[in-house]
């Protein structure tokens, strides 16, 4: 009997084991089907075309039926990245508000005390220079020149040598300037000089351009200059105001060039220091000429006579009367005096 029991169970185990010709004939007739919609979507025959386009519009309905319970999950999944992303960023900027506080209470200490050095040595401290906005209306940039247009000119204050800024730094100086318009010489012209220091130290150079896109640095004083130090003008010969800043120092090899602070490729509006000084005078004498004289008069007349200056300074051309024969004086005679004798 035990062992008619254990046969049975035997026999049960093989049939389950044993696969099934449906089971069989199932994986082969999905493959094929799946190989035929591959062929059939790479095909572009019209009638596909129809088909495909009727059971898209017959299964929209029932796509949107089984997507609608999952549109609130997927909003919900959307607004928990949001909210993990805003909290990584207030905690980024509640660590950057820390520092900044920092250096602000030491920025106001520094300050303390520089307003109270300057007050003991009794240092002049210059007045600010006023400023006027103006919109940049062109860009002249090219292989060998790098200048703009302003729209702004000497009706407006605007005088040959003023600086040119942006919020971000310097971006060059005015070299023409005509009654509403105005050039302006970029940092990275071949023609621009623009005395600098770098760093804490305040290491002296100047900022050549070379019409690429970072300045290099030349005639550079002793001391040791890193990448990345902070460049500004230093107000030598008075062309520019001192501490504008200028941008930063990159390496390029044994080489140092400067990055510009401002984005001289995308100029929109621009402000105009009205910075005064001797040498912007020197500099608008220079390249605004006076106009010429007016030409001299020609005649068969006497040369002119130089006059000697008057008493206010002035000196004047004034023409020679033409000169006339003296004639001796007659007698009672009516002959000359002369003759009578």
């Amino acid at each position: 009997m035990r062992r008619l029991k254990e046969d049975s169970i035997n026999l049960w185990r093989g049939v389950a084991r044993a696969p099934r010709p449906r089971a069989r004939l199932a994986l082969p007739a999905l493959l094929l089907l799946s190989l035929a919609l591959m062929v059939l979507s790479r095909l572009d025959h019209p009638l596909i075309r129809a088909t495909r386009t009727q059971l898209g519009g017959a299964l929209a309905p029932v796509l949107s039926a089984v997507m609608a319970p999952v549109a609130p999950l997927r909003e919900a999944g959307r607004g928990i990245g949001a909210l993990i992303a805003e909290s990584d960023r207030l905690e980024r900027l509640e660590a950057s508000n820390r520092e900044l506080e920092g250096w602000r209470w030491k920025a106001e200490q520094v300050a303390r005390e520089l307003a109270d050095l300057k007050r003991q040595t009794g240092t002049v401290v210059g007045a600010e220079p006023t400023s006027l906005t103006t919109r940049v209306i062109a860009d002249a940039s090219g292989i060998f020149v790098r200048s703009a247009l302003l729209d702004a000119g000497r009706d407006h204050g605007i005088r040959i040598g003023h600086p040119v800024v942006t919020v971000d730094g310097l971006v060059g100086r005015i070299v023409d300037a005509g009654r509403r318009t105005s050039s302006v010489l970029l940092l990275t012209d071949v023609n621009s000089r623009v005395p600098i220091v770098v760093g804490h130290d305040a290491i002296r150079a100047v900022m050549a351009g070379d019409n690429g896109a970072r300045p290099h640095l030349e005639f550079v004083g002793p001391g040791d200059i890193g990448e990345g130090q902070t460049v500004t003008t230093s107000g030598a010969g008075g062309l520019f105001p001192p501490g504008l800043r200028v941008g930063r120092v990159v390496r390029d090899g044994p080489a140092l060039h400067v990055a510009p602070a401002a984005s001289l490729d995308a100029l929109g509006y621009v402000r105009v220091l009205l910075y005064d000084s001797d040498a912007l005078h020197l500099a608008d004498e220079r390249f605004a000429a006076p106009p010429p004289p007016p030409p001299r008069e020609t005649g068969t007349l006497a040369q002119p006579t130089q006059v000697p200056p008057s008493a206010t300074g002035s000196s004047t051309n004034v023409r020679a009367p033409p000169t006339r024969p003296t004639v001796p004086p007659r007698g009672a005679g009516g002959r000359r005096a002369d003759v009578a004798r």
